[in-house]
C-alpha cells in the first residue's frame, strides 16, 4: 500500500516530538476526528493547534507535491505554497509553523521518493 497524507502525518509528528511529547496520540485523534471519529475533549490548545497543523500540512503538502509531480517540483516550491496558503493557528508560533512545514515536506518526498 503506498502512502499517503496520513502516513506523512504520523511521521512528521515523530519527528516534531520534541515540540510536544502528545504530539504523535494528539496527530492520531485528528486523523481519526477526520475520519468521523469522535473529536479530542481536553484543552491542550498549543498541542492540538500543532496536531491539527501537521495533518492539514501534510495532507495539503501531499496534493502540491502530487499535482506537480510529473514537473519534478523542488522542496522550496512546495514548502512556500504552503506558507502561502496555510494560516498558522493561534497558538502555533511562525518558527514552530516552519518547522512543521520543513518536516513535513520532507516526509512527503521521502516517502514519494520513486
Amino acid at each position: 500500500m503506498p502512502a499517503g497524507p496520513d502516513d506523512v502525518s504520523r511521521a512528521a509528528a515523530q519527528e516534531l516530538i520534541d515540540l510536544d511529547p502528545n504530539l504523535p496520540a494528539l496527530v492520531e485523534t485528528q486523523l481519526q476526528a477526520g475520519q468521523g471519529g469522535p473529536p479530542p475533549t481536553y484543552e491542550l490548545a498549543t498541542a492540538i493547534a500543532l496536531a491539527a497543523l501537521v495533518v492539514q500540512i501534510a495532507q495539503f503538502g501531499w496534493q502540491i507535491y502530487h499535482d506537480l509531480d510529473k514537473q519534478e517540483p523542488a522542496k522550496d516550491v512546495v514548502r512556500r505554497r504552503i506558507r502561502l496558503k496555510v494560516e498558522t493557528p493561534d497558538h502555533v508560533t511562525e518558527p514552530q509553523r516552519d518547522r512543521v512545514i520543513s518536516t513535513v515536506v520532507d516526509e512527503i518526498y521521502r516517502r514519494s521518493a520513486k
